[in-house]
């Protein structure tokens, strides 16, 4: 199933971002800028518990600039009330960047989509007293006692939002996998672009739970140790926290307000059951899909060629399979060309659902600046992919204010999108 719409004026007005470098759009720009990454510790208190897990080491992970804190027996459990704070908070940072007052989203003509997987519990902190204990012991301990519905369910998140941001309409939640937040981006691009509101914002969270290290250690998705995205090294990448939100707008409530949009969204294309389309049994999606979800999202913006792409930036989730066809999908619609690639998961975690906003957030940001960072790679990135990854070097002057950003869900979801910065200035040589 494909889905698309053509290319309009739907405005990007700003982003709220959170991560492991910061908080805030500019820190996180200024962050990569500096070639920083963030600070990373065992997800495991003690090398045994690691073990007894199923891991042959402690895995690192990400977690935000306010570390969460540590409870008996594993890691905290991020309850309901903690997620719609940090979500509220970058919800209001992307409106305040655009200049929006917060009483705006009161309005009936405002949508907000809200990308993840929802509340999961953390089982690190009470199966091993489960296993322990009888049932009354059970009910005296405090993750279990926290274990319930209005603490650990999607839409108490939405009903803590609307109440708190003043919507009239709960956030919609959205589940595509790691293509997650993309796929919220698509739906709040849809919803302005065919007029249904004027105002509407993507937005997603992400935390690292046991569950996550260990569905992704599965299919080698988490590094044992000097890897990456598109690394020679080895395979997997370092998971990570973070929350961001991006708000959309149309040219008429841009107009209203008298405002200066950040960016452009020219067009967004999505894919579904991409991994399938050759009766595959892989989880990573068909190259020809990804490549032909790219092709159509620049023929969307209003005919765009690969020459007026500036940069792109993949999925790039450190898995060997997927990393491979995200290049093959690149060579296909790219050719020789000298396209930059970048992928800055290393240094900041992969956010699994919350990724593409966090993307579209540097891709806007270093396309206006006119000047994209190189990535810092852990050791040598695989030169036989056959593209031009931009990593340990200086500074690339970029040519053009378009760029490309492609998300992909392991459940066969494609998603590519075309950006367009209205704050571009040429570099000189």
């Amino acid at each position: 199933m494909t889905s698309s719409i053509a290319a309009s004026n739907v405005h990007i007005a700003g982003f709220g971002v959170e991560t492991g470098l910061g908080f805030g759009h500019a820190r996180l720009l200024q962050s990569i800028e500096n070639s920083e990454s963030a600070a990373r510790r065992g997800f495991f208190g003690k090398p045994f518990e690691a073990g007894m897990a199923g891991f042959g080491f402690n895995p690192q992970v990400v977690s935000l600039s306010a570390p969460a804190k540590k409870s008996n027996g594993g890691y905290h459990q991020a309850l309901a009330k903690d997620v719609a704070g940090i979500t509220r908070k970058v919800i209001v940072d992307a409106l305040d960047s655009a200049s929006i007052p917060t009483d705006s989203l009161t309005h009936k003509r405002v949508c907000v989509f809200y990308g993840g997987p929802g509340m999961l519990p953390e089982i690190a902190n009470f199966l091993p007293y489960i296993r322990r204990n009888d049932k009354n012991d059970i009910s005296f301990h405090r993750g279990i006692h926290n274990l319930t519905f209005e603490n650990h369910n999607q839409d108490a998140v939405a009903r803590l939002l609307r109440d708190g941001l003043g919507l009239r309409e709960r956030p919609i939640s959205v589940y595509s996998a790691s293509c997650s937040s993309f796929a919220a981006a698509y739906l709040a691009y849809c919803s302005v672009k065919s007029r249904t509101c004027d105002l509407a914002i993507a937005v997603s969270f992400q935390h690292v739970s046991l569950f996550d290290l260990m569905f992704m250690n599965g299919f080698g998705g988490v590094a044992a140790g000097r890897s990456g995205p598109f690394s020679a090294n080895g395979e997997g990448t370092v998971l990570g926290d973070g929350a961001c939100a991006m708000v959309l707008e149309s040219p008429a409530h841009l107009h209203a307000r008298k405002g200066t949009p950040y960016a452009s969204m020219d067009s967004m294309v999505m894919r579904q059951s991409a991994g399938t389309v050759s009766r595959s049994t892989t989880f990573t999606s068909d190259f020809r899909v990804i490549g032909r979800t790219i092709a159509k999202a620049m023929e969307d913006a209003n005919g765009l060629g690969a020459n007026g792409i500036a940069c792109v930036f993949p999925h790039g989730n450190g898995i060997r399979s997927s990393d491979r066809s995200e290049a093959l999908a690149l060579q296909k619609v790219w050719g020789a060309l000298d396209t930059p690639v970048v992928s800055y998961k290393a240094q900041i975690g992969y956010l699994m659902a919350s990724s593409a906003l966090v993307d579209m957030a540097l891709m806007s940001g270093f396309l206006g600046s006119g000047s994209l960072p190189a990535f810092k790679c852990e050791g040598e990135v695989d030169a036989g992919l056959g593209i031009n990854l931009h990593a340990n070097k200086s500074a690339y002057r970029l040519s053009g204010n378009a760029g490309v950003k492609i998300g992909l869900g392991i459940e066969g979801s494609v998603g590519a999108a075309v950006i367009r910065s209205l704050r571009w200035r040429r570099r000189s040589p």
